[in-house]
């Protein structure tokens, strides 16, 4: 077992055999090596979308792929992500491909028909000691050329863990640390917040400790990022530790210039959104220990022993709780009705698996006034959208279809700040009809079935020609992504399956003919020798060739 704070390095796998995807998967244990296996893509189109979402530190690709294969999906990494490694699955006939791919930088490559255990994890092994290796250079780099810039985001970490720990020692040491890192100490407002996760017990029994502490950092991230998105004045701080394995501390502050009221609302709006955005995102709740306001800097180690006294009571008041420095009562943490929450996302999903338009209209309508009458800050009101439309998104790819084809603007994310309350409905609305549309589709009827064979018809007579699913798809008039999936559920496969199987067929009653292997590629439409030896592999189990020989025999 991997020491529980050390960091998986995330892998991607690229492909789009599935069969071959579960063999690599099983081949080794990956947790317990140090990886992890953090997305999968089954084309390279596919892999280049999800790229900046899973944020993969390598990535292992199939050489042949349909529509972007390995090489462009290399290149493509090449420029936008150079410290991701690539490592390329080959067969025996395409090392002329993988010698284009080392010229983008690309680390190794495998045989898919002689991978090992051993020879896949070393494969992994160099490729995270060159990321060790990169990383230690950057630092060092960075450390040199503007240590103060780059790390002031861990320099203000490690500022407030002395700062907690009391190790800060004269009023002169506090002053100038603090200065160094932007932090105005001289006067303002200070409030100390530390959360501890509920229920450890039940997340110990579920994640191991690397893949707990894996999680946990990606909850305090995401509450760093709450607390930087909520501050809307100059030189307002929250500096932000965790302190493994369940808990973390914020400090709050704010000038002095500013009204305590408003300081007060910010640090309670932060521990609402914290508490949705766990729900929302982890189903998972918290208890927070909040302290009174206090103007002297000096007083954050005893203010910070007091909270953990005070967030020891959870075990007296149970889960979801704030405990207040002043005496109050323990207050339950109410679900905020002007967040989108879990239970609006369920409700929401039902009521769209269901088809059920007017209902859906309807609740829609009581958010949105909820949100309008609640006079909600902008940003905060756009980030709700965004989840509302990432609930579509990922409904949509579970009944395999395509987001955008349901929004159709595209960057509408980065065009939200611009729309009114109203827009906002509309367009999701509008998203949802489609929706409930192209599900109504996915089964065939008479005239879904009656495309399918006008596809196999067409098909039949030009596999010859390099033809695409657009191809077919614009040759009966249909929409590319609606015949990709009545295809599919019509006749158990794709139509690039359906595509190369028939020149499959083709190809073997030509060999049998006396054709030449090499002489054949060209005749059926595929763009290489080597694309259609994989493919007649895959297809045979034999190459050509081999299959020639036995065709001889």
């Amino acid at each position: 077992m991997k020491q529980m704070t050390e960091v998986l390095t995330r892998v991607m796998i690229v492909d789009d055999e599935d069969v071959f995807c579960s063999h690599l998967k099983s081949m080794i244990n990956w947790t317990s090596h140090g990886f992890i296996i953090c997305a999968e893509a089954g084309d390279g189109r596919e892999a280049m979308e999800m790229l900046k979402l899973h944020d993969p530190e390598i990535v292992i690709t199939d050489i042949q792929m349909p529509d972007v294969d390995g090489l462009s999906l290399i290149a493509h990494m090449a420029e936008k992500y150079p410290n991701i490694q690539a490592i390329a699955l080959s067969g025996y006939d395409e090392y002329g491909y993988v010698r284009t791919g080392m010229k983008h930088g690309l680390l190794d490559y495998l045989l898919k028909h002689q991978i090992t255990a051993n020879g896949l994890l070393e494969t992994l092994s160099n490729a995270r000691s060159r990321i060790d290796d990169r990383r230690s250079q950057v630092i060092a780099t960075r450390a040199l050329a503007d240590q103060a810039k780059i790390g002031l985001a861990e320099l203000r970490r490690g500022f407030l863990r002395e700062l907690l720990a009391g190790n800060i020692g004269s009023k002169d040491d506090l002053l100038e640390k603090a200065e160094s890192m932007g932090i105005d100490v001289t006067g303002g407002y200070f409030v100390i917040l530390v959360a501890e996760i509920d229920q450890m017990n039940l997340y110990k029994m579920r994640y191991t400790d690397a893949e707990w502490m894996m999680l946990f950092g990606q909850i305090t991230d995401m509450v760093e990022r709450i607390v930087r998105d909520a501050g809307d004045r100059e030189n307002q701080v929250g500096l932000m530790i965790p302190q493994p394995e369940n808990r973390f501390t914020i400090l709050f502050s704010m000038p002095r210039a500013y009204s305590f009221l408003f300081f007060y609302n910010y640090v309670n709006i932060c521990i609402r959104s914290i508490q949705a955005a766990l729900k929302t995102h982890y189903n998972i709740s918290a208890c927070y220990s909040v302290s009174n306001s206090f103007n002297n800097f000096q007083e954050v180690p005893a203010q910070y022993e007091r909270m953990l006294v005070k967030l020891g009571s959870k075990i007296y008041h149970g889960q979801d709780m704030v405990f207040r420095e002043d005496g109050s009562s323990p207050d339950k943490i109410e679900e905020d009705k002007t967040n989108f929450g879990v239970e609006d996302e369920r409700h929401i999903r039902s009521l769209l698996r269901d088809g059920h338009m007017d209902e859906l209209k309807t609740y829609i309508d009581t958010l949105f006034g909820r949100w309008r009458a609640a006079h909600i800050e902008p940003g905060r009101l756009q980030m709700i959208f965004a989840e509302l439309l990432s609930v579509l998104s990922r409904l949509a790819r579970q009944q395999h279809i395509d987001p955008r084809e349901l929004m159709r603007e595209d960057g509408v994310y980065d065009r939200v700040r611009y729309m009114t309350l109203d827009e906002m409905k509309q367009f999701f609305l509008e998203g949802c009809e489609a929706f409930v549309e192209h599900r109504g589709e996915t089964l065939p009827d008479e005239s879904g079935r009656e495309l399918t064979q006008k596809a196999r018809s067409f098909i039949r007579q030009n596999y010859k020609m390099p033809i695409s699913l657009a191809d077919v798809a614009n040759a009966i008039d249909v929409n590319p992504s609606y015949l990709s999936r009545v295809f599919k559920t019509d006749i158990g496969k794709t139509v690039v399956e359906y595509v190369n199987e028939t020149r499959i067929d083709a190809a073997k009653r030509m060999i049998d003919e006396g054709e030449q292997p090499k002489d054949i590629a060209k005749q059926l439409g595929f763009n290489s020798a080597s694309y259609f030896i994989t493919v007649f592999r895959q297809a045979t189990g034999k190459t050509p060739m081999q299959y020639k020989k036995s065709s001889d025999d």
